[in-house]
């Protein structure tokens, strides 16, 4: 339960819970910097209670969590934008073309 909370206060503290459009690429950067952290805290945390902890298991969380957690929040995305949740109503005035 303490991890799911402290992973939600790092995404939360890099935007990644906030309504704006982010380009592609600085999306990738935002869930792979909250990811890092969040896999630096566990290992900390792991280490510090005497337990030990393989390299491949280190390298193996990152590698399936940030396509997952990417592709769920891309899925999400179109999900919410189908129901109207995250769709915002614009008026354009002008006077030209």
């Amino acid at each position: 339960m303490s991890f799911t909370v402290t992973m939600i206060l790092v995404f939360y503290f890099n935007s990644l819970y906030s309504f704006k459009t982010w380009l592609f690429w600085d999306e990738i950067k935002a869930v792979l910097k909250s990811s890092l952290l969040m896999l630096l805290i566990i290992i900390f945390y792991i280490y510090s209670q005497g337990f030990s902890l393989s390299r491949f298991a280190a390298a193996a969380s990152v590698i399936i969590f940030v396509p997952l957690c990417l592709t769920a929040r891309y899925l999400f995305r179109i999900i919410f934008f189908k129901l109207g949740i995250l769709v915002t109503n614009m008026l354009i005035l002008g006077a030209g073309k």
